[in-house]
């Protein structure tokens, strides 16, 4: 065979590969369309059953909400989620708390939930209910919160680094450790920088305040003022 002839019949190889490899994309690229458009889910059937999915079991303070959430999830027969469905939330023990919202329904999850405030009672009880299925049962316990708390500065933590009180109470910082340390909760709300002593601080506001020691990176603390 002559150079230009095996020339020729290279280049006629080349191409030929070059279109089957076309053609290869090409089929992929279509059965990859039909993958993602095809429609495998299953629409969900009538209410089958109700399960609390969050919040049950929870101990906080007088007139005030639960930190979580009561919360349900509304499944048919196959365990698929059914949003859409009406809940009813009701209070069954407790005195003076409340349910916001009292009626609520699933979403696209299907979850539906409600917060409980607290009022004056030690027990609560609360029912969430779907027409035609079982009621399931959250409870809850309320208490006074605390008047005052301490916290020891030890060095390099706070230890409770976490406390709770009720608005217009005070908290009591004791130096525990051998090294300098400071309680800053922000610009002019700062104790002194020293090694012993106490510091306190009124609270009047609700809310989380953090604070840190700013001479320790990762010593850090929080205040949680409850009504």
């Amino acid at each position: 065979m002559s150079p230009f002839m095996a020339r020729r019949v290279s280049a006629e190889r080349r191409l030929q590969s070059a279109n089957r490899r076309a053609r290869r994309l090409v089929l992929w690229g279509v059965l990859l369309a039909l993958a993602c458009n095809s429609d495998t889910t299953q629409p969900p059937g009538p209410p089958a059953q109700v399960a609390k999915s969050g919040g049950d079991a929870q101990s906080w303070y007088h007139n005030n909400a639960l930190p979580t959430a009561f919360s349900v999830t509304v499944v048919d027969a196959n365990s698929i989620p059914v949003p859409g469905v009406r809940v009813d939330w009701a209070i069954v023990t407790g005195t003076g708390g409340s349910l916001s919202p009292a009626v609520d329904s699933t979403d696209s999850k299907g979850v539906a939930e409600t917060d409980l405030a607290l009022g004056s009672g030690t027990t609560y009880v609360v029912t969430a209910s779907v027409a035609g299925l079982p009621s399931v049962t959250f409870s809850a316990n309320g208490a006074s919160p605390p008047v005052r708390d301490s916290v020891a500065v030890k060095d390099n933590f706070f230890q409770p680094d976490s406390v709770v009180l009720q608005v217009n109470d005070t908290v009591y910082w004791t130096w525990a450790g051998a090294q300098n340390h400071n309680v800053t909760f922000g610009p002019g709300q700062a104790s002194a920088t020293q090694s012993s002593g106490t510091y306190s601080k009124q609270f009047t506001a609700v809310g989380k305040f953090a604070y840190t020691c700013t001479l320790h990176s990762g010593m850090k603390g929080v205040v949680v003022v409850v009504n």
